[in-house]
């Protein structure tokens, strides 16, 4: 490797390391590791959904990409409910992209259609 190589190498580092994105892995409806960078972490998405939720407890967080966008689909189960709420949440941005109400019959559908997929 010649030394202007190294430089840009070095500088590209710097840049990725500056930006705060950070390299997570995801698995694909396939079932294939996906490398996402991201900006917020799972934490950060919990404690976001949670904020649209109060008083919610996390039943899951899930790092998926839709419409080549990488979110996270965080679900929130309120105490004595049997409802979750589904907060999609963008991975770089924090920025809240949807908020719903599932009712078990809902994500009955919604868990028979994943297992589809991944056939």
């Amino acid at each position: 490797m010649n030394r202007s190589t190294l430089i840009v190498m070095f500088i590209a580092t710097g840049m990725v390391v500056a930006s705060g994105a950070t390299p997570s892995l995801a698995l694909s409806p396939a079932g294939t590791a996906v490398e996402a960078k991201t900006r917020i972490s799972q934490s950060e998405a919990e404690n976001i959904a949670l904020g649209k939720v109060p008083g919610g407890v996390i039943e899951s967080a899930k790092l998926e990409t839709e419409r080549k966008k990488q979110i996270w689909s965080v679900d929130v189960k309120m105490p004595k409910s049997k409802n979750i709420t589904e907060v999609h949440i963008d991975a770089l941005s924090g920025k809240v992209l949807s908020v719903q109400i599932e009712t078990p019959e809902q994500q009955a559908k919604e868990a028979e259609a994943d297992r589809k997929k991944v056939k």
